[in-house]
Protein backbone atom coordinates (compact mmCIF):
# COMPACT_ATOMS: atom_id res chain seq x y z
CA UNK A 1 0.00 0.00 0.00
CA UNK A 2 1.58 3.19 -0.81
CA UNK A 3 2.37 5.77 1.75
CA UNK A 4 0.11 8.39 -0.17
CA UNK A 5 -2.87 6.13 0.42
CA UNK A 6 -2.28 5.56 4.25
CA UNK A 7 -1.55 8.98 4.90
CA UNK A 8 -5.19 9.65 3.16
CA UNK A 9 -6.92 7.53 5.07
CA UNK A 10 -5.12 8.55 8.20
CA UNK A 11 -6.85 12.01 7.52
CA UNK A 12 -9.72 10.59 6.91
CA UNK A 13 -9.60 8.49 10.32
CA UNK A 14 -8.62 11.42 12.08
CA UNK A 15 -11.11 13.63 10.83
CA UNK A 16 -13.96 11.30 12.06
CA UNK A 17 -12.10 11.45 15.53
CA UNK A 18 -13.56 15.11 15.79
CA UNK A 19 -16.88 14.97 13.73
CA UNK A 20 -20.60 15.15 15.20
CA UNK A 21 -20.19 10.87 14.92
CA UNK A 22 -17.42 10.43 17.41
CA UNK A 23 -19.85 11.66 20.64
CA UNK A 24 -22.97 10.66 21.96
CA UNK A 25 -25.82 12.78 19.79
CA UNK A 26 -29.10 12.26 21.21
CA UNK A 27 -30.71 9.00 21.66
CA UNK A 28 -27.96 7.48 19.59
CA UNK A 29 -24.25 6.86 21.04
CA UNK A 30 -22.89 6.16 17.44
CA UNK A 31 -18.86 4.78 19.15
CA UNK A 32 -21.05 2.12 21.25
CA UNK A 33 -23.18 0.95 18.30
CA UNK A 34 -19.55 0.42 16.25
CA UNK A 35 -18.16 -1.61 18.91
CA UNK A 36 -21.23 -2.80 21.08
CA UNK A 37 -22.54 -6.01 20.70
CA UNK A 38 -23.94 -5.71 17.31
CA UNK A 39 -21.06 -4.15 15.92
CA UNK A 40 -19.99 -6.61 13.68
CA UNK A 41 -23.30 -6.64 11.96
CA UNK A 42 -22.76 -2.79 11.60
CA UNK A 43 -19.79 -2.63 10.63
CA UNK A 44 -20.26 -5.18 7.76
CA UNK A 45 -23.28 -3.37 6.53
CA UNK A 46 -21.89 0.19 6.46
CA UNK A 47 -18.96 -1.13 4.86
CA UNK A 48 -21.18 -2.95 1.93
CA UNK A 49 -23.20 0.26 1.72
CA UNK A 50 -20.39 2.25 1.21
CA UNK A 51 -18.90 0.06 -1.66
CA UNK A 52 -21.98 -0.43 -3.25
CA UNK A 53 -22.59 3.37 -3.74
CA UNK A 54 -18.48 3.70 -4.50
CA UNK A 55 -19.07 0.82 -7.76
CA UNK A 56 -23.07 1.85 -8.64
CA UNK A 57 -22.54 4.18 -12.26
CA UNK A 58 -25.01 6.76 -12.62
CA UNK A 59 -25.57 8.14 -8.92
CA UNK A 60 -24.32 11.65 -7.67
CA UNK A 61 -22.87 9.92 -5.68
CA UNK A 62 -21.31 7.37 -7.70
CA UNK A 63 -17.95 6.22 -7.69
CA UNK A 64 -16.53 8.72 -5.13
CA UNK A 65 -13.25 8.16 -3.49
CA UNK A 66 -14.67 9.11 -0.05
CA UNK A 67 -16.71 6.14 0.00
CA UNK A 68 -13.90 3.61 -0.30
CA UNK A 69 -12.40 5.74 3.31
CA UNK A 70 -15.69 5.19 4.84
CA UNK A 71 -15.65 1.72 4.09
CA UNK A 72 -12.04 1.38 4.47
CA UNK A 73 -12.69 2.67 8.10
CA UNK A 74 -15.71 0.72 8.98
CA UNK A 75 -13.44 -2.69 8.27
CA UNK A 76 -10.61 -0.99 10.40
CA UNK A 77 -12.98 -0.11 12.87
CA UNK A 78 -14.07 -3.75 13.40
CA UNK A 79 -10.51 -5.08 13.00
CA UNK A 80 -9.75 -3.34 15.96
CA UNK A 81 -13.13 -4.68 17.48
CA UNK A 82 -11.93 -8.51 17.06
CA UNK A 83 -8.53 -7.65 17.99
CA UNK A 84 -10.02 -6.76 21.25
CA UNK A 85 -11.82 -9.42 21.33
CA UNK A 86 -8.69 -11.83 21.06
CA UNK A 87 -6.39 -10.32 23.78
CA UNK A 88 -9.61 -10.61 26.04
CA UNK A 89 -9.90 -13.96 25.49
CA UNK A 90 -6.41 -14.78 25.93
Amino acid sequence: MSEKALNVLWQHIEHCKKDKYNRKSGMFDVQAQLTGPHAKTINLFAAAKYLTRYESEGYEKSGQTSDLLKAIHHLVIQLENDLQNVIDHE
